[in-house]
């Protein structure tokens, strides 16, 4: 703090300040207060006139409740030795400090634009990652809708291979049964002896020979060699039939 007291127009010694706040040194206020003072109680402020106290009431009268109330009126400032270096001191920190805050809102504003791309980049990568699902739910859905389709059209393929082989099976058959001649025959037998040899296992020639009236007789039929092409002749089976009847 700088200045020179009001009273005697130099520098403080030993300042003291009063409530209404003006300071004076302390010998200055004391002459003042002395050559001026009506009721000895009582004193005005040099400068303002405002009306202050200056005796303090012993606190041993004074309820305990209230001592903190209790103040003197005329109070001893400390200023520093050197005030001028003071001074350059806290300018030199109201730079720095005003300084720091510029670069704190620099960096603030730097902050807020990376927390805003980073939001907006998050909210980008949601709606990829939603679309993502979408789309691999879709993919799973033809998929399976495939993987049903290829089972089915599998055992279809399955089903015509099957039925390719028994074809070729059937065509080897046949192709075997009209390169070589079929033998129908009838073997030797004695009818009323109570047991009868297989003529073509199930055929009605079997029937008819073991229903025959003729006992005691052995009946030869001779082997015949018919071709294949031969079996489905519709008048194969009436000749057989008649021949067996003659033999009966």
């Amino acid at each position: 703090m700088s200045g020179h007291c009001t009273i005697c127009l130099c520098d403080y010694k030993e300042p003291v300040s009063i409530p209404c706040g003006h300071v004076y040194c302390m010998q200055c206020l004391s002459d003042y207060i002395s050559t001026s003072g009506r009721d000895g109680f009582t004193a005005k402020c040099p400068t303002c006139r405002a009306k202050f106290t200056i005796v303090v009431p012993e606190l041993h009268s004074v309820a305990k409740q209230f001592h903190r109330y209790v103040t003197p009126s005329i109070r001893r400032v400390f200023i520093e030795p050197n005030p001028s270096e003071t001074y350059e001191e806290l300018k030199h920190r109201l730079e720095i400090s005003e300084a720091r805050s510029a670069t704190l809102e620099r960096d603030n504003r730097d902050l807020m634009d990376s927390c805003e791309r980073y939001m907006a980049e998050s909210a980008a990568h949601a709606r990829g990652e939603r679309g993502a699902i979408i789309e691999l739910q879709r993919v799973k859905r033809q998929l399976e809708a495939e993987r049903k389709v290829a089972k089915e059209e599998k055992a279809h393929a399955h089903e015509l291979v099957e039925e390719a082989r028994r074809e070729m099976k059937l065509a080897r058959s046949l192709s075997s049964a009209s390169s070589s001649p079929a033998t129908i025959g009838v073997k030797r037998v004695r009818f009323g002896s109570g047991s009868s040899d297989e003529i073509e296992d199930g055929s009605p020639a079997h029937e008819r020979l073991t229903s025959s009236s003729v006992s005691g007789e052995n009946v030869i039929v001779p082997w015949m060699r018919i071709p294949p092409t031969t079996l489905h002749h519709p008048g194969l089976t009436l000749q057989f039939h008649s021949l067996l009847s003659e033999l009966t």
